[in-house]
């Protein structure tokens, strides 16, 4: 008679350890869910600050272009006014054929300049943005993929504690046998 409760003593503790353990692994599923959700939100904010970021970059260089257009639109009448000037001292007409020749072409190289000062701004600013949103999408990726290991952790727990307690049931069970068996 003493096989038969030693065995369910023991057949209790496997069954106890059993759930223990179950529970055990769904908690640790569930925290390495939790994780991955955590790390899909930082991701997902990354790519909002880099979003904002690359914004306010490319803005800066599209007004740094417009002040260097400025400034030499500032410079090229003063350039202008320089060959007036000259043009009057010795005594030519700025509105002749070859005054405003010199004049004419002056002002074609700087509208060039700015033209091309332009165009080097409006480059660059695409290149940041081009940039900034190819980082963006690898974060916004990132974010997808921890999600996804959120959700598979999240089943391997369930799955993991249903094997612990089957597990531990088909050893109860065998204990309990063994015990049965022992009796005999």
């Amino acid at each position: 008679m003493a096989a038969p409760v030693a065995a369910i003593i023991q057949a209790a503790q496997q069954a106890a350890q059993a759930v223990f353990s179950g529970i055990s692994t769904y908690l640790q599923g569930k925290a390495q869910s939790s994780y991955y959700k955590g790390l899909a939100g930082t991701y997902d904010t990354n790519a909002y600050i880099n979003d904002l970021a690359t914004a306010r970059q490319a803005a800066y260089v599209n007004e740094a272009g417009a002040s260097q257009v400025h400034n030499l639109r500032e410079q090229s009448q003063q350039t202008e006014g320089s060959i007036r000037a000259a043009m009057a001292a010795q005594g030519m007409d700025s509105g002749s054929g070859s005054a405003q020749a010199v004049l004419s072409s002056t002002e074609r190289a700087y509208r060039e300049d700015e033209a091309l000062l332009r165009a080097q701004a409006e480059q660059q600013a695409f290149e940041i943005n081009k940039q900034g949103a190819l980082e963006s999408a690898n974060l916004r990726s990132q974010a997808r993929q921890a999600r996804i290991s959120a959700k598979m952790a999240k089943a391997q727990a369930k799955f993991n504690i249903l094997g612990t307690i089957l597990t531990g049931a088909a050893q109860t069970g065998g204990t309990i046998f063994q015990g049965l068996q022992n009796q005999k």
